[in-house]
């Protein structure tokens, strides 16, 4: 019996099945069957984050992408304000000086102005 390659554990291809082997094969398919589906189902999941991480990505490149431009336009009219002020300086400055003469000259009309009345 050692050589009988009619062993009922191994079936060979053309024996029959019991009925309870066929049973218990179809379970194991079926196992197999819903554990593919709910692979593929969480593969579609994921798939969907997946576009939707994409998408959140594409809506915050254009937010630093618009704030970039609202920085540059910042920045620019900073540099254009710091132009004003040291420009409005050296009008104050002008200025100043202006008032200084201006308060010198004053001084020196009236001045004039009494030692030409006492003198006369």
């Amino acid at each position: 019996m050692a050589g009988d390659n009619n062993d009922s554990s191994f079936p060979l291809p053309g024996n029959s099945m019991s009925g309870g082997q066929l049973d218990q094969q179809q379970v194991l398919a079926q196992m197999d069957m819903d554990g593919i589906q709910r692979q593929a189902e969480e593969m579609a999941q994921l798939e969907a984050d997946i576009m939707d991480v994409n998408i959140i990505f594409k809506d915050l490149n254009e937010m630093v992408m618009d704030q970039g431009t609202t920085l540059d336009t910042i920045e620019d009219n900073v540099g254009a304000a710091v132009m004003d002020v040291q420009e409005g300086n050296k009008k104050l400055e002008k200025a100043v000086d202006y008032a200084r003469k201006a308060r010198n000259k004053k001084i020196c009309l009236i001045v004039t102005i009494l030692d030409t009345r006492f003198q006369g």
